[in-house]
């Protein structure tokens, strides 16, 4: 599956897709593609009036491919992936809205003063219109003898505040009615328009949900920016016969609040990453509503508002966390501290640039002041805590950068007001690593240091070797107990090997998609990954209604772009699979383990029906069955691609970009040859750095779907962490395409190259009990790589020829 960024802030937000769209290549190589016609169901790019790009996929629910083999069951359009448009304080949360078919993402930036959501529905934008308008979201008014009613809506905050909020209203009979209205809203409007507070409905019964901001205490309740955390809160049913108002009060929801006994983890920055509700009337289309957080509160809370159980329709309600080992903590006798650290994007583009602290250091705490040229003079922070007062008249970055340079090897600011500051400016570096404080914690710091010399215990950890990834739902109310002690041996685990390449300790980015039956949008966000080669301990939800779905991307990739870099191309690599896991199910898996070569994609399989051979190849397979796309890169450095297919020896398709689509043949028999070359000429690569595979089928009309018996070699070699030999024995183990008939082999073989394919010998194999094949190398001494040639032919002739150039590293 083909995994999409948004780049440009804190986090990178990955959703993955049915079909693959086309990479931008060079005017040389960006042919049309012979013989090669797009497959529905086709991914359209769409753009949002804020300039944010949306890749929308038209397949829909009751289709193989919509549901991803029951991956969902949503009526509308697959969401595959969102490009966030360029903005100064970086990429900001989605309001995600669902109702029947139509979709809708909102970058939260937008939802201020936001009247009418028609313009940022992606299913019709993705049809062809050009600027929506119109009651899509709504619905026909069912009326009661011309009766209507008017309800009044406002929010309160945390801190008992007039706030900013959205409201979502649906009738739970038939869902014919169904509105919506952003908060505050203008009292002065009338109920029919929607940028007033007031909603016209006819009497009935409804779900009245909606979400509450509240904002830091020293700023006003209902002003924009980053805000402190968020609520959900309302009733899922209740009746309305009467005008009335409705209050959605965030003081009477309850912190969600996730225990885990087995291992130490906290809520570190972009922890919880979904917050949604879906209301689901007796009869007619839903209403889903949620965000997609990157980050981008202060805090890492949320709090929902227990509800009675509904007795019309179906409800759920969910949170989203990621859960690790602390990345930072300080400790110190007399004061309670929680540090985080400022969103990486403000200061970096990638990791390596955003200072972290990695290990264990015992601090002494120095007044820093407010980090002015005026504060530090005469002071000695070398190799000290510096506390600094934030500023309205200095950066964050200067603060910082000021002490550090002072010699301070770790920075906490507090914030001059009540409570937290997280916001920062960008443009700038650090130099030394730098973390927030609320003022009252800064406070206690400076009381401290008036009464004694105060040493801070610092730890950070940068390499967690254990990773909860956690869907807590609500299922037909809200509990009133929100509390999560959540065991690990009540959980999945998958124990993840990441491999890196020879003599590189990698900083590579994973993540795991999930979906619920009904959602239409499949999202999770980038996370850097430091130290590969490494293993991880990754424990899941266990439901059957959660299916699950990871991701990585290798090198990492730039979250930000505020400082020039040289292009170069990334490996984007899928499981091929979404599923769900049971209670206490264990796993082992592998990443970017070597060989890696072109392959199949099992989810959409190459497949005959009639006339047209329908077809998705991945450029870059592993050996741990992961995959993903290789297309022509539009720069030098990059990647080089080059897919053809012919019948009895003529060319009949043949494109540089990526190998997705249907071809039209003859109804006669035919000899068929797919060949599907890659080239990596990146200055990281190191191994699998030119492939080439090539299958021959024979194939004639059918009378509907069949899958082609193509053939696949798995290669398992005993590598290290960085793909190098620990010995000389390869196992070999044939097999064709997930979905096509079960053929017994006849030949297999292997040749091997020490001189990157200049000269080829072939190994001895023999067969195994087991219907694998083992062959043993012996490289000549000084080899630095092996490469393989692998052939493997079927009883029926079908067969693969599959080269790797520098497969393997040699120890």
């Amino acid at each position: 599956m083909r995994k999409q960024h948004f780049r440009l802030g804190a986090a990178v937000l990955l959703l993955v897709s049915l079909a693959v769209p086309a990479q931008a290549v060079p005017a040389s190589a960006r042919q049309a593609p012979v013989g090669l016609a797009p497959a529905e169901p086709a991914v359209r790019e769409v753009r949002l009036p804020t300039g944010d790009l949306v890749k929308v996929s038209a397949a829909r629910a009751g289709t193989r491919e919509g549901t991803r083999d029951g991956a969902r069951d949503g009526a509308g359009p697959l969401v595959t992936g969102i490009q966030a448009a360029k903005r100064e304080n970086g990429t900001p949360g989605f309001f995600t809205t669902e109702r029947g078919e139509n979709v809708y993402v909102v970058p939260e930036d937008a939802l201020p003063g936001l009247t009418d959501m028609e313009p940022y529905n992606v299913t019709r934008l993705a049809r062809g219109e050009r600027n929506p308008r119109g009651p899509a979201l709504g619905g026909r008014a069912k009326t009661q003898d011309g009766a209507t009613l008017d309800l009044r809506v406002r929010a309160v905050d945390r801190f008992g505040r007039a706030a900013r909020g959205v409201v979502g209203v649906i009738d739970v009979d038939d869902g014919s009615v169904v509105d919506y209205r952003f908060l505050p809203g203008d009292p002065a409007k009338p109920c029919t328009d929607r940028g007033s507070s007031c909603l016209r409905l006819p009497p009935g019964d409804y779900s009245v949900m909606g979400f509450v901001y509240t904002m830091p205490i020293w700023r006003n309740g209902t002003d924009t920016g980053t805000e402190l955390h968020r609520s959900i809160v309302g009733d899922p049913e209740l009746t309305l016969t009467e005008d009335a108002e409705f209050v959605l009060d965030a003081r009477r929801a309850t912190e969600v609040k996730v225990i885990t006994p087995d291992h130490r983890t906290k809520p570190n920055r972009g922890s919880l990453s979904h917050l949604m509700y879906q209301r689901a009337p007796a009869a007619g289309p839903d209403l889903s509503q949620g965000f997609m957080l990157a980050g981008d509160q202060m805090e890492e809370r949320v709090f929902l508002q227990p509800t009675r159980r509904v007795r019309t329709g179906t409800f759920e309600a969910y949170t989203r966390w990621r859960l690790e080992a602390p990345a930072i903590t300080l400790s110190t006798r007399g004061a309670r501290l929680d540090p985080d650290y400022y969103r990486p994007s403000y200061f970096s583009d990638v990791s390596a640039e955003f200072p972290r602290l990695d290990g264990r250091a015992r601090l002494r705490l120095a007044d820093a002041g407010g980090g002015s040229p005026r504060d530090l003079a005469g002071r000695d922070l070398r190799g000290k805590l510096a506390l600094i007062r934030r500023s309205g008249d200095r950066s964050v970055a200067e603060q910082s950068n000021a002490a550090a340079k002072a010699g301070a090897r770790l920075v906490a600011i507090y914030n001059d007001r009540p409570g937290l500051n997280t916001e920062a400016s960008p443009g700038s570096r650090l130099i030394a690593p730098t973390v927030h404080l609320p003022h009252e914690q800064g406070r206690r710091l400076l009381d401290l240091l008036d009464d004694r010399p105060v040493t801070v215990d610092a730890r950070g950890i940068i390499d967690s070797p254990y990773l909860y990834e956690l869907v807590l739902p609500e299922n037909g109310r809200i509990r009133s107990d929100q509390r999560h002690v959540v065991r690990s041996r009540h959980l999945a685990r998958v124990r993840a090997d990441y491999y890196a390449l020879p003599g590189q300790d990698s900083v590579i980015e994973t993540s795991r998609a999930h979906l619920r039956p009904w959602e239409s949008v499949a999202r999770s966000y980038m996370r850097p990954f430091f130290k590969a080669p490494r293993t991880r301990d990754e424990y899941l939800s266990p439901d059957p209604g959660t299916r699950w779905h990871a991701a990585l991307t290798a090198p990492e990739s730039p979250y930000n772009v505020q400082w020039p870099r040289p292009k170069t191309p990334y490996m984007l690599m899928d499981e091929t699979d979404w599923r769900p896991y049971s209670p206490g199910e264990r796993r082992h898996i592998s990443w970017l383990r070597q060989p890696v070569a072109p392959g199949l994609y099992p989810l959409l399989p190459t497949a005959r029906d009639g006339d047209v051979i329908r077809l998705v190849h991945k450029g870059f397979a592993d050996a741990g069955g992961n995959a993903g796309d290789a297309g022509t890169s539009p720069f030098p450095d990059g990647l080089s691609a080059d897919f053809r297919v012919y019948r009895d020896g003529e060319l009949i398709a043949q494109t540089h970009d990526l190998p997705f689509g249907a071809i039209a043949v003859p109804p006669e028999e035919g000899a068929f040859r797919i060949e599907h070359e890659v080239e990596n000429n990146a200055l990281w690569a190191r191994l699998s750095t030119r492939t080439r595979a090539v299958w021959t089928f024979r194939s004639q009309r059918s009378s509907g779907p069949v899958v082609l018996p193509l053939p696949l070699v798995g290669v398992d070699a005993p590598v290290d962490g960085h793909n190098r030999l620990r010995g000389r024995d390869l196992t070999l183990t044939p097999r064709h395409q997930q979905g096509a008939a079960k053929i017994p082999f006849r030949a297999v073989t292997l040749a091997v190259s020490y001189d990157d394919g200049a000269t080829w010998h072939d190994a001895r194999v023999g067969r195994n009990h087991d219907g694998s094949y083992r062959a043993r190398l012996r490289p000549p001494h000084g080899a630095g790589t092996v490469s393989l040639r692998t052939h493997v032919e079927d009883a029926q002739g079908n067969s693969l020829i599959q080269e790797v150039i520098r497969a393997l590293a040699l120890r």
